[in-house]
């Protein structure tokens, strides 16, 4: 027998207690130019490069402090 799905309005209220939004004002020009990246480069959405794009930036120039976010996590 098939498990009942949680409904969605549940995954978000739960999604929403884990997450904040951050957010940055930037061009018309330059959200023009990420959004036509995504699209070539495979991204989701431009929220979705950014995260990627803040995680590699950090784990290159901040290698301790990557590290320590997936040690909180497992403890």
């Amino acid at each position: 027998m098939k498990s009942p799905e949680v409904p969605k309005h549940r995954k978000n209220k739960a999604t929403k207690r884990r997450t904040v939004v951050m957010s940055c004002r930037v061009s018309r020009r330059f959200a023009e130019l990420i959004k036509r990246f995504c699209q070539l480069d495979g991204h989701i959405n431009p929220a979705d490069l950014l995260r990627d794009s803040v995680r590699e930036k950090i784990q290159r120039e901040a290698p301790e402090l990557y590290r320590q976010l997936f040690q909180e996590a497992q403890e």
